[in-house]
């Protein structure tokens, strides 16, 4: 309901400013005083603009809570969904890799299973799941860090913001 709210006030106020204008000067223009033509005008294009709002602010609200779940691809082997996040940071490969580690130490995530430097894949296993991580060379200052998980976490919310903290640090160093 509050999402038709907002699409009915978000449709309403440009189409009552419309009218309002539109039938204030349609009653000035036809030998109305310009008080009268401005209040009968107002009420007009209020009232007009009421009803006329209705059918785009159903259209929007259906939209909105329709469309816009996010779609999760699930992996049929083992029925667990896997939840990727990408995040672009403005540092080459080398530090990007060392940031991820380091932030994996800092916030204590968990134990490192496995890493590859040259490949640029991390696995990290936490109490309830396991994280990668895959690091991507976009130019030579530039690189791309990909999470993959089965369960969203605060925990990742944590790297992420430290990781962007980090770069932040190096871009003003």
């Amino acid at each position: 309901m509050k999402n038709f709210i907002q699409a009915y006030i978000f449709t309403l106020v440009p189409t009552t400013m419309l009218s309002i204008i539109s039938f204030s000067l349609y009653y000035y223009f036809n030998q109305f005083s310009f008080s009268k033509s401005m209040s009968i005008g107002t009420l007009q294009g209020f009232v007009i603009a009421l009803v006329l709002n209705i059918l785009p602010a159903l259209v929007l609200w259906y939209k909105t809570n329709h469309n816009t779940q996010p779609k999760i691809k699930e992996n049929n082997q083992k029925n667990n969904i896997d939840l990727q996040y990408s995040l672009y940071i403005l540092l080459d490969y080398e530090r990007a890799f060392e940031l991820v580690i380091n932030a994996i130490g800092k916030q204590s995530v968990g134990k490192i299973l496995n890493s590859d430097k040259h490949k640029g894949i991390l696995f990290v296993k936490t109490k309830y799941q396991t994280i990668k991580f895959k690091i991507n060379k976009l130019t030579r200052h530039t690189a791309e860090i990909r999470l993959q998980t089965q369960q969203d976490t605060n925990i990742l919310q944590d790297i992420l913001f430290y990781i962007k903290d980090k770069e932040k640090a190096y871009l003003q160093y």
